[in-house]
């Protein structure tokens, strides 16, 4: 339910009348409510959203609005601009847009497509992996742990979620990407075909995953703060935030480096990882890697993204240059330099993968504005059955800042 009025007031009393109508009207079809109020209403500046999935839950929303689940906000006169934002490895878990894969048709597809093109590379269907039965379940999750299971998984999702948004109407003005998130970027903005975007993406994973076993270790610090720290066999991997910095190294380096920063009071906590992604244990991968991404089509950007590797827009040269691919899995993640430059109050950042990492992230920006909307795609947590609901939610967040929804 979408509702909007001049002011604040009106507002209120726009909700509160709609309440007694849906009492009054038993026999009015929610669903038709709904739709006039998305399509056949004038827009007003102030704006409210519900989601709701019955009538007496839409009218306790309208008389007693819940904070949590009803959204307010002010809609500018020009409408606002969206970034999308692809998270990496780490975010993922089994049944991961299960809810949206059961009911909606394209998102559904574009899985069912990328399991196809997948099979021949990974040896398995993704399918069976993301959505197994109750009996496959325990298998399947320790499947999705492996790193040539984990970053094609996370592409398919990722890249289903940003193509349904597309198909509601919310084309990205900007996009950035964490580590194997940049793929999805690079596949969007047509450097890379679907297909070959697919086959790079569990090429590469299955030539990380061939690499002797690592770590890494998220750090509650600065990137200067973490470099004066750094011991032989540590290397920086990610700058995701100001106060956040991830190394990565071998078991032993970095167990002795998480007890030394324990020492000293530094906060820091083992990620789930099996590997020490972009270090220089990474280095023999390199050039295999690169000759791998000189066999495909490679074209300048339509669409630009923000490179993790430099923090920038993406530049033609680097975005054909096979080395630069290469570079990007062996060299540090600039997360924290990238997302600075999509702090904006007219720039909405929507997360296009499981999870909150990356809005968490953007959240604790040296630069944020408190007034700027940063949302998800899916529910943060594995509640499933909610995952639909969220994304209306975010829908209906968006609409409420005038971004145009193609209802």
């Amino acid at each position: 339910l979408l509702l909007s009025a001049r002011d604040a007031e009106g507002l209120a009393r726009a909700a509160r009348n709609l309440g007694t109508y849906l009492e009054e009207h038993p026999a009015a079809d929610l669903a038709d409510v709904a739709y006039t109020l998305q399509a056949g209403r004038k827009r007003f500046a102030h704006r409210r959203s519900i989601v709701c999935r019955s009538r007496d839950d839409a009218i306790a929303l309208l008389t007693n609005p819940d904070p949590k689940r009803v959204h307010e906000a002010t809609g500018d006169a020009a409408p606002a601009r969206v970034a999308f934002l692809f998270p990496g490895q780490g975010s993922q878990f089994v049944d991961m847009g299960k809810r949206v894969y059961e009911t909606e048709p394209l998102f559904r597809e574009t899985i069912d497509a990328c399991a196809r093109v997948l099979e021949p590379e990974i040896g398995v269907d993704l399918r069976t992996i993301l959505y197994p039965g109750d009996a496959d379940r325990e298998a399947a999750t320790a499947k999705l742990t492996q790193t040539r299971i984990t970053q094609p998984a996370l592409f398919a999702i990722e890249y289903a979620l940003a193509k349904l948004w597309i198909s509601w109407g919310v084309e990205p003005d900007a996009m950035i990407g964490h580590s194997i998130g940049e793929y999805v970027a690079a596949c969007l903005g047509g450097t890379f075909a679907f297909e070959d975007a697919l086959v790079l993406v569990a090429r590469r994973a299955a030539l990380m995953q061939a690499m002797p076993a690592g770590a890494m270790l998220a750090v509650r610090a600065s990137a200067e703060a973490v470099t004066a720290e750094l011991a032989p066999n540590v290397s920086i991997a990610a700058l995701n935030s100001p106060t956040l910095t991830v190394v990565s190294g071998d078991e032993a380096a970095i167990a002795a480096f998480a007890a030394r920063l324990d020492a000293k009071g530094i906060a820091n906590r083992k990620l789930h990882t099996s590997h020490a992604y972009h270090s220089p244990m990474m280095e023999p991968v390199v050039e295999p890697f690169a000759a791998a991404v000189a066999k495909v089509p490679r074209n300048v950007p339509e669409k630009r993204w923000i490179s993790s590797l430099t923090g920038a827009p993406i530049t033609d040269e680097e975005a054909v240059d096979p080395r630069y691919w290469a570079r990007q899995l062996r060299e540090p993640v600039q997360f924290a330099k990238g997302v600075g430059g999509l702090v904006d109050a007219h720039l909405a950042l929507v997360e296009m993968g499981p999870g909150q990492a990356l809005a968490t992230l953007a959240r604790q920006n040296e630069k944020r504005i408190a007034t700027q909307l940063i949302t998800t795609s899916l529910h943060p947590g594995q509640d499933f059955a909610a995952d639909l609901d969220h994304m209306l939610v975010a829908a209906g967040q968006l609409w409420a800042r005038n971004v145009a929804i193609d209802w």
